[in-house]
């Protein structure tokens, strides 16, 4: 039911989506792709790339999708996904998600065979896992392990599995203590300590709680070590081998498996059958692996001739393999990069060194620099101080004269007060209040322009005599807008001044407010009267214009 929710979610999702949706969608997958990674896999499958807009979600995206394929057992050699991760989490994200883009990374040219950069990629999330994600850290971890491995470093193969063991332990993870159980054991098996590691096999085949994938490879392996013990019985080994294929099908049985599985049924004297066997092996089995069974089935058959060749052939090939295997010495690789940390540490002290002097000699440079603009800037203030408080006085009395002269035509009125009185008005009040307080002339300044202002409003608050002139003078257009446009009183208020052609800074303070309201309020004026069914609704809007 679950999956068949997940599937119709990326239905939907491919139907509508917005930055909104993709977060939500991202984050969703993140908390079950550990429980449904293949319905996780889907979900992000059907992400339209496109969709993926911003660099976080196409990072967030490629971690994810990194991650779904790892868990649904899909083996990636491109690094490209995890280039992405890595590029925006460096920057932008925790150490968590940082070691998680470094492990995928790792990953990717584990598979590509590249041992090198997989361990270097590995020590860098390592660093980082340690203290910020248990989980991967035993991750890391393991996966180091088998990097040692293919390089055949079964010393530092131990000591990662142990340390992944310990870790899974610290976190009560009891699924990964078994997978790292039976890799010990393997591990102890394939450097011929069957002592150490029958015990742990043992152990495995007799727990209840096991998962498949351990109880079959346990099976498998422990099967695998009888065929490499002097005493041990063919019956007993095939047994094994059987008890695997009926509970877990083949799924389990590695190509080794199978020559050790052919091998046994020769040594059952069931020749056709192992014949049989053989060919088929031979056919998919592209490694040096043929020639070394070939050389043991000749010794179990006594053909000794045949087996001393294939014999002789097989070290040759095991030799070519284990040179180019120790060719990557990952060991130093390890090594080269934690001596590159130290260094590049010590580079960081020196550089923080030098920038905190730098910063102090800069900081007594700007405040000279500052303390001589400030000088100058104050001369000028008082400068501009006096010329400001001679203007208003002077604007004082204009405006005082400007009242008492007979004016037939509002808007001829307010239009020569905008023309010749008002440009410079506005100027004053867009530059007051940054004088304001500093002294008590400047203070004498603002209280008169306070007071032009004041005057000024209550001249207009009488709204039922100015728009009554506005009518007079403008054909009706107040009674027309009041009838025709549904607004509220502040926004008639606001149309009758831009008529008049008030600038919105003047009408912000006539009616104090900011100038921003003003346009704002302006565009929503606008709109309703397009919206309206006025006959006068193009007048209305030229006059707006």
């Amino acid at each position: 039911m679950k999956k068949a929710l997940i599937y119709l979610f990326a239905a939907l999702f491919l139907i509508s989506c917005t930055p909104k949706d993709i977060e939500m969608t991202l984050n969703s997958v993140e908390s079950y792709i550990k429980e449904s990674p293949d319905s996780a896999l889907v979900v992000l499958d059907s992400i339209d790339r496109n969709f993926l807009k911003t660099r976080k979600h196409r990072s967030q995206h490629a971690l994810l999708y990194a991650t779904a394929l790892d868990k649904n057992y899909i083996n990636v050699s491109d690094d490209s996904l995890a280039l992405v991760a890595l590029d925006w989490y460096n920057r932008h994200g925790n150490k968590k998600y940082k070691a998680r883009s470094l492990y995928y990374l790792g990953l990717s040219y584990y598979y590509s065979q590249d041992y090198n950069r997989a361990i270097l990629a590995f020590t860098e999330a390592e660093v980082l896992a340690e203290k910020s994600d248990s989980l991967y850290w035993g991750m890391i971890k393991s996966l180091q392990g088998h990097t040692y491995s293919n390089t055949y470093n079964n010393v530092e193969e131990l000591n990662c599995v142990q340390k992944a063991y310990e870790i899974y332990s610290a976190i009560n993870d009891e699924r990964l203590m078994d997978v790292s159980l039976c890799r010990l054991a393997c591990i102890y098996m394939n450097q011929g300590k069957h002592e150490q590691a029958e015990p742990i096999f043992r152990q495995l085949m007799q727990k209840d709680t096991a998962s498949d994938w351990v109880l079959g490879n346990t099976l498998c392996s422990y099967a695998y070590l009888k065929v490499n013990q002097q005493d041990a019985e063919p019956e007993e080994i095939i047994l094994m081998y059987d008890e695997a294929f009926e509970r877990f099908g083949y799924e389990y049985m590695t190509t080794k498996d199978w020559w050790a599985y052919a091998l046994v049924l020769s040594q059952l004297g069931r020749q056709e059958e192992s014949q049989n066997l053989v060919v088929q092996l031979e056919r998919m089995d592209t490694t040096s692996a043929p020639v070394y069974w070939k050389y043991r089935l000749s010794k179990a058959n006594g053909d000794k001739a045949s087996a001393l060749e294939y014999l002789e052939e097989s070290c040759e090939q095991d030799n070519e393999v284990i040179a180019q295997a120790l060719s990557q010495s990952l060991s130093l690789t390890q090594r080269d990069y934690y001596e590159a940390q130290t260094e590049i540490a010590e580079y960081k002290i020196k550089i923080r060194t030098l920038v905190f002097f730098m910063v102090v000699m800069t900081s007594l440079l700007l405040i000279f620099i500052l303390s001589a603009v400030i000088v100058v800037k104050r001369r000028k203030h008082r400068e501009e101080k006096e010329s400001y408080i001679q203007y208003v006085e002077e604007m004082t009395r204009q405006l005082n004269e400007l009242r008492k002269e007979d004016v037939p035509s509002l808007k001829r009125k307010y239009l020569e007060l905008y023309k010749s009185r008002f440009e410079n008005l506005r100027v004053l009040c867009d530059n007051y209040l940054q004088f304001k307080g500093k002294d008590n002339a400047e203070s004498q300044m603002y209280s008169k322009v306070v007071y032009m202002v004041d005057e000024l409003r209550s001249e207009m608050q009488d709204r039922v005599r100015f728009e009554e002139m506005l009518d007079a003078d403008l054909n009706g257009v107040m009674t027309a807008i009041r009838r025709d446009v549904k607004m509220k009183e502040i926004d008639y208020v606001i149309f009758s001044y831009i008529i008049i052609g008030f600038d919105a800074t003047t009408i912000s303070r006539l009616i104090d407010t900011s100038v921003n309201t003003v346009y704002i309020r302006k565009s929503r004026i606008k709109r309703q009267i397009e919206e309206s069914d006025s006959a006068q609704k193009a007048a209305l809007l030229e006059m707006m214009s």
